[in-house]
């Protein structure tokens, strides 16, 4: 999955169509809440059949759509 295809689940998903960019502050800027990162690591997790550990879904990684690219590449 690519930066574009995270920011395009975002928008279309969590967002109804709002555009984001992966440079775009998701957490700090509200447009993300703990249900949403929730939504956000289920999805990934079956798309990429991936777990993604409890320890691992922190502010700093999901912070930005590059974060989460840069903590997918760690799995």
């Amino acid at each position: 999955m690519s930066e574009q295809g995270i920011a395009n689940f975002i928008s279309g998903t969590i967002l109804d169509g709002r555009q984001v960019t992966p440079s775009d502050e998701l957490l700090m800027s509200g447009l993300l809440d703990s249900l949403a990162v929730m939504t956000l690591v289920a999805h990934l997790e079956t798309e990429l059949q991936v777990e993604i550990p409890a320890d691992k879904i922190t502010f700093e990684n999901f912070s930005s759509v590059q974060n989460v690219m840069s903590l997918l590449k760690t799995l």
